[in-house]
């Protein structure tokens, strides 16, 4: 599986002021999976992600699954509350890591075309969801479009590299929006009290992805 992004010619890039939600695909907070025309989507990007993670580290996820989830689940909610125009849900304790989040300039440049975007590749192997796709203008005055995730870190937490996870949700942009030019791929690193953003190129992203499914592939028992 190898995954490109065709370049468009300026005429052919569409107006997008949001995206629609693909037909039939439902998300099942009870489970954690994925459904698209009634039937059960077998993979989720993080189990493709994840599979192959060491010991050690499912571990420490697990060890701190009662610090970072929450904190997660809060951030993550109030940044889409934020993006969709909705009055911001509480903070709560976490305080820190959302008011630096809100206040940072990405927002002021940027509109959101879609917020916790349900995806399902279209061969039914694996579906996601990404956390924004943002349509504006970079400091130069350039129209750009971005996909982006956003990751909650500690004060001591470090970023990472999350290439082949935006990969997996542009992969699948392109299958159901082929006209779509995502022009980089960003990561928005909320710490408490700063923000730090990481980018991509988009095609090292598919790239990043397209090896990853590969190596899942290849691990998958085929019974």
């Amino acid at each position: 599986m190898t995954t490109t992004q065709k370049p468009l010619t300026k005429d052919q890039i569409p107006e997008i002021s949001k995206l629609q939600p693909i037909p039939d695909l439902q998300f099942l907070e009870e489970t954690h999976q994925y459904r698209w025309k009634g039937q059960t989507i077998p993979i989720s990007t993080t189990s493709a992600l994840s599979f192959n993670q060491d010991d050690a580290a499912k571990q420490r996820i697990a060890d701190t699954r009662h610090i970072w989830e929450p904190r997660g689940n809060t951030v993550h909610a109030v940044l889409q509350s934020y993006l969709e125009g909705a009055a911001v849900l509480s903070e709560g304790e976490f305080g820190e890591w959302c008011q630096p989040l809100l206040e940072h300039c990405l927002w002021s440049r940027y509109d959101a075309l879609a917020t916790e975007y349900r995806l399902v590749d279209k061969k039914a192997r694996f579906a996601g969801s990404l956390d924004f796709l943002l349509k504006g203008k970079d400091p130069k005055g350039k129209d750009r479009i971005l996909l982006g995730d956003l990751k909650t870190k500690s004060a001591t937490g470090k970023c990472g590299d999350h290439k082949a996870q935006l990969g997996a949700y542009a992969s699948m942009l392109a299958q159901w929006h082929p006209t779509l030019w995502i022009d980089n791929c960003i990561v928005v690193n909320s710490f408490p009290g700063r923000v730090e953003i990481t980018t991509y190129e988009t095609q090292d992203c598919l790239d990043a992805w397209d090896e990853q499914w590969g190596r899942f592939e290849a691990w998958t028992p085929a019974f």
